[in-house]
């Protein structure tokens, strides 16, 4: 065959991979003391690991609403992601609302819905400032 006559594949030839990131799942730890504790919001520090390594697709879902005081410069909401996890990768319970998914580019997703299908999981999520 002549190198003119070489046909590259076509898109739809090709594998694209389904699951095409990896997620870890980490828990904020409660801090039930009593008396001055500090800061007990979620941090990095206080964060258990659940599950690493976990496929996933992670796909926009929608931006959040115009702002209330609708001026040129004003932004729009943050937008929210839908996180799919594969069955064959976690169990049913595993993953909870309140969780934090972090992606293999190292953006950090809040889950606010966490909705198990014979499929998998389903996570409604908030990206988290870095």
């Amino acid at each position: 065959m002549r190198p003119w006559e070489v046909v590259a594949p076509r898109p739809w030839e090709t594998q694209q991979p389904v699951y095409a990131h990896t997620v870890a799942i980490h828990r904020p730890n409660v801090n039930t003391s009593a008396g001055d504790r500090g800061y007990s919001g979620v941090t990095r520090s206080n964060e258990g690991v659940v599950a690493t390594g976990l496929p996933a697709s992670i796909q926009v879902k929608s931006r959040g609403g115009e702002p209330d005081a609708s001026i040129p410069a004003d932004a729009y909401g943050r937008a929210s992601f839908v996180i799919f996890v594969p069955a064959s990768a976690v169990t049913e319970g595993e993953i909870a609302e309140n969780d934090i998914a972090v992606d293999d580019l190292g953006k950090r997703y809040q889950i606010a819905a966490a909705e198990w299908t014979p499929l998998g999981y389903q996570l409604l999520t908030d990206l988290l400032k870095p």
